[in-house]
């Protein structure tokens, strides 16, 4: 039977400033493995977006020399980093902090899928979504409330043998003036978290579940976590309310009363307002630029408006108000640039437009497409039975492709020629343009394989992204659907699916399109 510790509220709050190592006299200069330690002993932030006057520093650096908090972005050429201290916390985020601190001895048991989900799936094991979710329930991409950190920091305490005063938990129930609002199977975790300073309120003696923690936050927290868990009091002092001065509310994503005109000069004025990259992994952060993959997302995300309402010139919505951002030649940029113009969804094409300046359009198929015989009849065949599965909708869209076209190289057909020869780049694009009516979204692919140069299609299909290949459906009706790893034995390659402007466009499509 495990031993159960009680916290006591009232132990020295020296205990728990502990935690904070002493200053030190300026050092000399040390190799870079150390430098994080350097930074937490002095007080100096690592971050060029965390000043040393943030009210969230000591808890950033204790984080960080814990390895529990890396920051959101670093390049190795001129050692920036940054941490995005008022980003959400993602369930995703909030999971991998809890295996590094507490659970990192233990192997992974599963196979990797994305940057979390063998850690997600430790802490399974040890019961740390109990009573919010299970892995294939939880949205880990999206913001951890402030319930969910709650429960999790309960159960975790569980799983250590700790609990709290009955009494104290109690007391903080009748404290928290919301707290009917809060699902009664969490009330005891929120009271708990309350009692132990652990989360505070949001005011007004409010607890406030569904909100979200922001990272600087969250770092805090978590140091408030450790002392409890090392049988301190939580140093849980609410943190100073930092004013947010006035600004004018941002017309991005919205649709405009007149025609517009964007350029360089609506740079400031249509920067991105959703953050949508800091939620990525490092491994997009490092091969993205943060501005233009939130501008990007944005378009995305706006899709049905922008092919809906207004009025498209040249493929740019004359009312809609894109997110701008300053035209770069870094490769990062390049990356998001080269990743939304091989991306189709939602009925159209998407690219980029601008020179000194850039912003992110969505080009509608042309009607000479979309009336098509084969193409109309597949759309309306999809549309008559929206209950069939992506797969479905996919072996639909490849087979009216292989009925319209035979393979010849430089055949040059198109749904809007009505051309009967095609290649592998016609089936491609054929391919993209139909799975785009249906709803799905794709990436047209080319490299060269063993036997030459040669031209496919990433797909994502209920959730998960394959790899479609009309010249091989054509020889084979039943073959509509491959693994990337499928798809590379049968040509001889590797490496082309992974390409970096590839896995951009498929962050972006995770992060952003409609319904998928």
């Amino acid at each position: 039977m495990r031993a159960h510790k009680k916290i006591s509220l009232g132990l020295a709050l020296a205990l728990a400033l502990s935690l904070t190592a002493p200053a030190l006299a300026a050092p000399a200069p040390v190799p870079q493995a150390t430098l994080k330690v350097v930074c937490a002993a002095n007080g100096r932030s690592p971050f060029s977006d965390v000043p040393s006057t943030h009210w969230g520093l000591d808890g950033i650096l204790v984080a960080y020399e814990d390895g529990v908090m890396t920051g959101t972005y670093h390049n190795p050429n001129t050692g920036e980093r940054q941490f995005s201290p008022a980003a959400p916390l993602t369930m995703a985020e909030w999971s991998v902090m809890l295996y590094r601190a507490w659970y990192a001895d233990e192997p992974y048991a599963v196979a990797q899928e994305n940057w979390w989900n063998r850690e997600a799936e430790i802490l399974s094991r040890h019961g740390i979504y109990s009573d919010i979710g299970t892995l294939s329930s939880i949205q880990f991409n999206g913001p951890a409330s402030r319930t969910q950190m709650a429960v999790t920091i309960a159960n975790l305490m569980r799983d250590k043998g700790i609990t709290a005063d009955a009494a104290k938990v109690e007391t903080a129930k009748s404290q928290i003036a919301d707290i009917s609002d809060i699902f009664p199977m969490h009330q005891n975790a929120v009271a708990t978290c309350w009692a132990l300073g652990i989360i505070n309120g949001t005011g007004g003696g409010k607890f406030d579940g569904n909100g979200n923690t922001e990272r600087a936050a969250a770092a805090t927290v978590y140091g408030r976590v450790k002392n409890v868990l090392a049988g301190a009091p939580s140093g849980g002092e609410t943190p100073p309310v930092i004013p947010t001065p006035p600004t004018t509310v941002s017309p991005v994503g919205t649709m405009s009363s007149t025609r517009l005109n964007l350029g360089k000069n609506d740079i400031a004025s249509h920067a991105p307002i959703t953050d949508y990259w800091a939620q990525q992994p490092m491994e997009i952060r490092n091969i993205s630029d943060r501005d233009s993959f939130n501008a990007a997302c944005q378009t995305i995300k706006d899709s049905e408006m922008i092919l809906t309402q207004g009025e498209i010139t040249r493929g740019v919505n004359q009312y809609y108000n894109y997110a701008v951002v300053e035209k770069s030649s870094a490769a990062t940029q390049a990356n998001v640039d080269f990743a939304m113009q091989n991306l189709f969804g939602w009925s159209g094409d998407y690219g980029n437009y601008g020179t000194s300046y850039r912003f992110y359009n969505l080009r509608p198929l042309g009607s000479a497409t979309t009336s098509a015989p084969r193409f109309a009849a597949t759309i309306a065949q999809i549309n008559a039975n929206p209950d069939i599965s992506d797969k479905e909708k996919a072996a639909l869209c490849v087979k009216a492709v292989c009925e319209q076209i035979d393979y010849q190289v430089n055949g040059g057909a198109s749904w809007s020629n009505g051309g009967k020869k095609g290649d592998c780049q016609s089936y491609e694009i054929m391919l993209n343009q139909l799975l785009s009516a249906a709803g799905i979204p794709s990436l047209n692919i080319g490299g060269t394989v063993a036997a030459g140069a040669h031209a496919w299609v990433q797909v994502k299909l209920d959730g998960t992204w394959y790899v479609m290949d009309g010249t091989i459906t054509e020889n084979n009706p039943s073959a509509t659907v491959f693994t990337f790893a499928e798809h590379e034995a049968k040509y001889g390659y590797s490496g082309i699916n992974d390409a970096d402007m590839y896995k951009v466009a498929r962050a972006l499509v995770d992060a952003a399109y409609p319904a998928n």
